[in-house]
């Protein structure tokens, strides 16, 4: 019998591949088709990668090659990734001022692809901190928008200038206001009721309106804006009562758009903004009781002055507000019917009392008649007086 020879390995079917976890390699195994036994061949891994985005899956095909035999074999292995999602970070604002304040919109740009983008309108609140006669206000706009169940803000701050002390309060024909104009009611017996006399002070008067004017001195509508003003202005006016101590500030409170100014005791005064028929603004002050103000606006200035035995408001006190006192003394003198007034007489001179009263503020000022007003008329009228007590 002869020998037969040995067939030899056949390794020409397709190979079994194995690949590595990360698909870094791979291995081609062959098997004889004489015989169990296996050829395994490093196989040369190549990869394409198809980018995916925020949306859309990424794709890496994986393509492993070896060459047997002048034959070449090749095993893909393709693995997606998963959508990375998008990465919106702090938004972009844009504000838009409006006429009543602004607009706004929060812009979110996604990181990963800057051609996603997302705009959202937000929802604005305002508050406001008025401006003063002595400092500036504020208006801070809350700009707020939900994105992806997280809440953003942005705020702007816009300031209000400081208020223009120079808006003030005058009289009708634009005078800057003095006691004459306020306060000329004020101090002196209210029971007192007589004309006006040419001293300018009426006894029986006790409210005055006056003018409030802007920085250009004219007069002011009754709107909104305006009335914010002159209420900030009453609100910082200064009210002070002069005491055998000096001056006493006193305090001020708004109800319904009535001030009143008091201390502890006694209100004396009360300021109400109303109108005229033209429809500008006044304030109606009112003498509650009598006493000797002084007024100074937030920023210093002296609305006006009330000094004490300043009779007839002339900024000095003289004779004259001598004269005076003693005059309105004698008229207060006169409700009582048991004081009869003629037959008095000094150093045997005899004096018509009403024709001396109407003689104060008449041609020749003053008791004596002497064309002057001084001493010897403030004698007289405190002689007269005393007479009239005994009476």
């Amino acid at each position: 019998e002869g020998n037969v020879p040995a067939l030899g390995h056949s390794y020409h079917g397709e190979p079994e591949w194995q690949w590595s976890d990360d698909y870094s390699m791979a291995n081609a195994t062959f098997t004889c088709e004489n015989c169990d036994e296996t050829l395994t061949l490093a196989a040369k891994v190549t990869s394409q990668i198809t980018e995916g985005d925020c949306e859309k899956a990424g794709v890496t095909v994986y393509t492993a090659t070896v060459t047997y035999n002048g034959e070449e074999y090749t095993d893909e292995q393709t693995v997606e990734s998963e959508a990375v999602g998008h990465a919106y970070g702090e938004p972009e604002w844009a504000w838009e001022e409006t006429e009543n304040g602004y607009t706004v919109t929060a812009t979110f740009i996604c990181a990963n692809n800057d051609k996603h983008v997302e705009t959202v309108e937000a929802t604005v609140t305002r508050e406001e901190t008025p401006a003063t006669f002595t400092a500036p206000g504020k208006i801070v706009y809350t700009a707020t928008v939900t994105f992806e169940d997280k809440e953003y803000t942005d705020t702007k701050e816009v300031e209000i200038p400081q208020l223009d002390s120079t808006v003030t309060l005058t009289g009708e024909d634009g005078a800057t206001l003095d006691v004459v104009n306020i306060t000329r009611w004020v101090g002196m017996d209210k029971s007192v009721t007589n004309e006006p006399d040419n001293y300018g002070y009426d006894p029986g008067k006790t409210s005055d309106r006056v003018y409030a004017r802007d920085a250009e001195g004219k007069l002011m509508p009754n709107n909104e804006a305006n009335l914010a003003l002159v209420k900030t202005l009453l609100s910082e006016i200064k009210y002070e009562r002069f005491t055998r101590n000096g001056f006493a500030e006193l305090t001020q409170t708004e109800t319904e758009g009535k001030y009143e100014i008091r201390d502890d005791a006694r209100a004396y005064l009360t300021a109400e903004i109303v109108k005229d028929k033209d429809g500008n603004i006044q304030i109606e002050f009112t003498a509650v009781n009598s006493a000797a103000l002084r007024l100074t606006y937030a920023d210093g200035t002296e609305l006006m002055v009330v000094t004490p035995g300043d009779a007839n408001f002339d900024g000095v006190v003289n004779a004259n507000d001598w004269t005076l006192i003693m005059r309105y003394t004698l008229e207060a003198l006169t409700s009582y019917d048991v004081i009869d007034f003629e037959g008095f007489t000094i150093n045997g001179t005899e004096y018509d009392v009403w024709a001396l009263m109407a003689d104060v503020t008449g041609s020749k000022p003053g008791s004596n008649r002497s064309d002057m007003v001084n001493s010897n008329d403030w004698s007289i009228l405190m002689q007269l007086t005393l007479q009239a007590w005994k009476k």
